[in-house]
């Protein structure tokens, strides 16, 4: 499937929602996310720790494949203070090292009315993917975990951003199903507020078995849109996250393609216009493709994905930002 072209759009919180065509949501979209784990309670500003060995261990691609030189973010610039203004707080945490064969969980706090976030690692070949990116359960903070698929150790670092002067902040959560060596795209809406970013959580024990292939806010009809592929047999579950607030103003922007041959890794990246800041973002395949790192960069979005469709030929990806004034 092809990507959305979305384009340029812009709303205001509160306001009337842009036209577009939506797509079709699966029956399950507004089905309740899966409990959170005990195991994952953020208690502290920032933390990690493993949660898992990767249960899928090789993925369809039989390609050989090359490395790509992973760009560090830029510095961002700082938001104006004036009353029409929005704040933002942006924090790391990490690197942190990821064993191979293993999956780690790491979350960093940013204060309240988090919008965004995501994690870059130190993987060029593609092998340590995203398997999870998404706000921590009460909005102060984001929660990213990786799984290392390589033969040697790597490192992560884990991003939030946070937005000030928002209201009627709020997360809405969905969940599908999807059979084996399938893929599912899940549509979490925002019923009170307006989309301002989003994830896709991952059940405990899922163990690699899926993976993120995108990460899709739709500005004009509020909703958050991830895509999962699943590499195993079993039937399983998926999730979407949405973040949802009044209180700003968005745009949206979606870079050109990328063609990525198969087995591949490569980078997508999208700014917000002048006088506009990075708020959250996301991209990737609509199928076939992994994401493997997605970051703030500077004054717009990156991504890395990796195509593993196994069908020999190049796939398109890109990039996608949230902007507000700066």
């Amino acid at each position: 499937m092809g990507v959305i072209a979305v384009g340029l759009t812009t709303c205001l919180a509160g306001g009337g929602a842009a036209s577009a065509a939506p797509i079709p949501r699966p029956a399950s979209a507004q089905s309740p996310a899966s409990t959170p784990n005990p195991q994952r309670q953020a208690t502290e500003a920032a933390g990690a720790k493993e949660i898992g060995t990767v249960k899928v261990n090789s993925r369809p691609s039989t390609q050989p494949g090359k490395s790509v030189t992973k760009t560090p973010p830029q510095r961002e610039k700082t938001a104006k203070q004036n009353a029409a203004a929005t704040s933002r707080n942006m924090q790391t945490y990490g690197p942190i090292t990821v064993p191979k064969g293993k999956i780690w969980w790491a979350y960093i706090k940013c204060g309240g009315g988090v919008a965004g976030g995501g994690e870059l690692n130190s993987s060029g070949s593609g092998a340590v993917e995203l398997l999870e990116s998404r706000a921590l359960d009460d909005g102060s903070g984001w929660q990213v975990s990786v799984g290392n698929f390589g033969n040697t150790d790597a490192t992560f670092t884990t991003y939030a951003v946070c937005v000030g002067g928002l209201s009627d902040y709020n997360l809405a959560t969905a969940k599908a199903s999807v059979g084996g060596q399938a893929g599912q795209n899940v549509r979490a809406e925002c019923t009170r507020g307006k989309v301002i970013g989003g994830g896709s959580p991952m059940d405990i024990g899922d163990g690699g078995r899926t993976s993120i292939s995108l990460l899709l806010p739709i500005i004009p009809i509020d909703d958050f849109v991830s895509y999962r592929e699943n590499f195993s047999g079993d039937q399983v579950s998926i999730h979407s996250q949405a973040v949802c607030a009044n209180g700003v103003y968005t745009q949206f922007r979606q870079s050109q393609n990328v063609l990525v041959p198969d087995g591949t890794a490569a980078s997508a990246y999208v700014a917000c216009p002048s006088e506009y800041i990075a708020i959250s973002g996301g991209g990737g395949f609509y199928s076939r493709g992994v994401i493997t790192d997605s970051y703030p960069d500077g004054e717009g979005w990156r991504i890395y994905a990796k195509n593993v469709s196994g069908f020999g030929g190049a796939r398109s990806m890109d990039a996608q930002v949230v902007c507000v004034p700066r």
